[in-house]
């Protein structure tokens, strides 16, 4: 239950590299864009399917769930909700995102630190959810593919 519960939180982490760095995101979806007169907006409910992509840790599994992202028209600044955790980072005009490392303690002395980088679509967006997973020294990551609920998001 314990691992369920992290790497439902660490599916919107960026891929990591051997120096514990993100590793590059995937390619976002592609799809027609417009842009408003407010500049771009990508705020909104995405169902969001999950793909373990990697895994060197015992016991991970990964579960869908609903991602929620805050974003006021043309801002570089953005939240993504996702299991219950919540992850701060940036966006640009182009949909391009990235979030903080964000340590999560699972409970036994392991702590998850996840990271996610991805690109905005007009429909939706795909991720890649790094975990670094310490004192166990291993790591996952995990392909989001969001599906936006509503409006169009709105780039340019």
């Amino acid at each position: 239950m314990r691992t369920l519960m992290l790497v439902a939180g660490a599916l919107l982490l960026v891929g990591c590299s051997s120096s514990g760095q993100p590793a590059s995101a995937p390619t976002p979806p592609q799809g027609p864009t417009s842009v408003g007169p407010t500049g771009f907006h990508v705020a909104g409910s995405y169902e969001t399917a999950v793909t373990l992509a990697g895994n060197t840790c015992k016991g991970i599994t990964v579960q869908p769930n609903v991602t929620t992202v805050t974003h006021e028209p043309g801002s570089s600044s953005m939240t993504m909700t996702h299991a219950g955790q919540t992850y701060t980072g940036t966006v640009t005009r182009t949909g391009r995102f990235t979030t903080q490392p964000k340590p999560v303690d699972a409970g036994g002395g392991n702590v998850h630190t996840l990271g996610i980088a991805g690109g905005f679509s007009f429909t939706g967006f795909q991720a890649r959810v790094s975990a670094v997973v310490t004192p166990e020294n291993c790591r996952y990551t995990v392909i989001w593919v969001g599906t936006k609920d509503g409006q169009p998001n709105v780039l340019g």
